[in-house]
């Protein structure tokens, strides 16, 4: 009798073949399909799969990559006749978005968002001498991929600060005079003696 190997299932029925006075087989080859491999598809948000690993019979195979915003070499798997998907998992790591620089940020524009993750957040505030517009808040910032760059970037809204009034240590007495009024952090004012002082 002539059957189908492991991974494959016979179509009907084997088939027999005969020895012949000549010498040669004789007969009819079963049909035999490839059985589907349901187990061990790899599975996580850092990985990119083909569309046909989903759907891979035996000696079928496809390749499994990084996600986008993750590093790492691709790597092959092939469904195996026990119908396993066997193949070795890849090693994918985020990448990193680039730090901010100064030049980056709003006037009084604080953050914790240097060296984040793909998918992860940071937050953006008003730092010291500022505080945030009536009406708005502090924001978060993601580090996710960026299309227009094919690479990962922090996108967000940046929070809007302006600056505080100063009030503490005013000069105060008869004997100054000054245009301090209404200065705000990081402005510059003039202090002068009054006349006859």
């Amino acid at each position: 009798f002539v059957g189908c190997r492991h991974g494959f299932t016979v179509q009907g029925s084997s088939e027999q073949f005969r020895c012949t006075d000549f010498a040669n087989f004789s007969g009819v080859l079963p049909r035999c399909s490839a059985n589907p491999c349901t187990q061990g598809i790899p599975v996580g948000g850092d990985l990119d799969l083909d569309e046909s690993c989903g759907a891979l019979h035996t000696d079928e195979n496809c390749s499994v990559s990084c996600a986008r915003g993750y590093l790492g070499e691709a790597s092959m798997f092939e469904c195996a006749p026990s119908g396993w998907l066997d193949g070795m998992r890849p090693s994918c790591q985020p990448a990193v978005c680039g730090n901010l620089t100064v030049a980056d940020a709003s006037q009084g524009v604080v953050h914790n968002c240097n060296s984040i993750k793909s998918a992860r957040k940071c937050s953006m505030g008003c730092g010291m001498g500022y505080e945030l517009l009536p009406g708005t808040s502090m924001q978060d910032w993601t580090c996710m991929w960026d299309e227009a760059t094919s690479s990962v970037s922090l996108q967000g809204t940046m929070p809007k600060c302006e600056p505080r009034l100063c009030s503490d240590n005013f000069p105060s007495g008869d004997r100054f005079m000054h245009d301090c009024e209404g200065m705000v952090t990081g402005g510059v004012c003039t202090i002068r003696c009054q006349p006859g002082w």
